[in-house]
């Protein structure tokens, strides 16, 4: 046992104890080169996936979700606040980071808001950010969210789940392209 757990520590793939058979070192090493392509390709599939963001991997054959894709495409280089909607886990964030890299703001700061996960009273300084002295604890001015991605693109992961008032706060954020 001690032999076995020293080879483990040393980098042994398996371990087998004397005496053993032909058919138990055909199976190891059958084992531990299955293990070995298993390693090669996810490694290749690492390569890929960093050399492709998952916007170059939108393809599909479904007619209606090609034009998914080209309405992404097409509202990628305007001004346009985009709504994207669908069931939780459908790739609205995929969606988002594709049309931010096709966009001309690639170059700039994409921030992600999962509204459902920031405490409501917290929401509005995150969004907005906030003076110094403007609420107690607030020890320094802090840019909020929109400030942060001024130039790039900000995603609001969720939005439906955010308060009425919040909401309206947000909209007229949108619609006057300004912060207070």
């Amino acid at each position: 046992v001690e032999s076995a757990v020293d080879a483990m520590h040393r980098g042994a793939t398996d371990y087998i104890a004397k005496p053993f058979t032909t058919d138990q070192v055909r199976l190891l090493t059958r084992r531990i080169g299955r293990i070995r392509e298993l390693e090669t390709e996810v490694a290749a599939l690492r390569e890929d996936m960093q050399r492709l963001g998952p916007e170059d991997l939108l393809q599909s054959r479904n007619t209606g979700m090609q034009r998914v894709i080209e309405t992404a495409r097409k509202a990628a280089p305007s001004e346009a606040i985009v709504l994207l909607q669908g069931e939780s886990g459908t790739g609205k964030s995929v969606f988002a980071r594709a049309i931010h890299n096709w966009s001309p703001r690639a170059a700039k700061p994409m921030g992600v808001v999962a509204c459902p996960a920031v405490p409501p009273d917290l929401l509005e300084g995150e969004l907005f950010g906030h003076a110094k002295g403007a609420f107690t604890g607030a020890v320094a001015e802090r840019a909020g969210l929109f400030e942060e991605a001024d130039g790039g693109t900000l995603f609001l992961d969720e939005v439906g789940e955010l308060s009425a008032r919040a909401q309206a706060k947000l909209l007229r954020a949108l619609q006057e392209h300004e912060i207070r």
